[in-house]
């Protein structure tokens, strides 16, 4: 269980850090209509990436789609670099990942 609470963690960072790379005002505006609109709290994102995904889409169009490549390369960095997963090892197939199958490839391996 501290594996996946540590996961959760990595991936929570991935997606701040991300989201602050638009700026403060915006990282703070996705927190707050997160919450408004979809009732997920920054700590809960992780148990509810799909509607995470949802949410990005909805207000950033297509460039949600880039902000999700960010989270992904960020959360791989995160967890090669975090003794608790050094031996972690994912396989991706196809060409149509999305942010949500990313994650819970991760998930599924620990």
């Amino acid at each position: 269980m501290q594996s996946v609470q540590r996961l959760n963690d990595l991936l929570i960072e991935a997606i701040d850090e991300t989201l602050a790379s638009l700026g403060e005002p915006t990282r703070n505006q996705v927190y707050i209509l997160l919450e408004a609109d979809y009732m997920i709290p920054k700590r809960k994102i992780p148990e509810q990436i799909a509607e995470f995904s949802s949410f990005l889409y909805r207000m950033f169009g297509f460039h949600a789609k880039i902000i999700e490549i960010k989270c992904m390369r960020s959360f791989c960095s995160k967890i090669k670099k975090d003794p608790h997963f050094k031996n972690i090892t994912v396989f991706f197939e196809g060409n149509d990942l999305t942010f949500a199958v990313y994650a819970e490839k991760f998930r599924e391996a620990i």
